[in-house]
């Protein structure tokens, strides 16, 4: 299959529709992706649809990440998601990651989904 945005696209949405069904195989396929834009999509598409029906079991997949800016990405998204799903829940996971910079984006991001659920304010999306 060539490279480029069609390819890309298409990568992508096989792989998030795969994580409604089977996550566990959407990640295992998204990790196995070239560190690039593609792998960075298609590990958000996985986090969106898996914490939709298990946020620990992907906290518990981006936790393997090494560090870097996709796993800061990855906490944040994780955060937001399950911060809507079961806030408390995800308050327990934010305070048992270690400080870093990734948790503190997480954090934030937990924040603004829960100011964007009280509030109803798309600025907080």
């Amino acid at each position: 299959m060539p490279t480029g945005a069609l390819r890309n696209e298409l990568v992508n949405g096989l792989v998030s529709a795969l994580a409604q069904y089977a996550p566990s195989e959407a990640a295992a396929h998204a990790a196995s992706l070239p560190p690039d834009v593609l792998q960075s999509n298609t590990v958000d598409a996985v986090i969106d649809n898996w914490a939709r029906s298990d946020p620990g079991g992907v906290a518990g997949w981006v936790a393997q990440f090494g560090a870097g800016e996709m796993r800061d990405a990855a906490l944040k998204n994780v955060a937001e998601q399950w911060a809507r799903v079961n806030p408390a829940q995800a308050a327990e996971w934010l305070t048992a990651l270690p400080a870093d910079p990734g948790r503190d984006g997480a954090f934030s991001a937990y924040t603004q989904a829960l100011a964007w659920a009280i509030t109803g304010n798309e600025k907080y999306a």
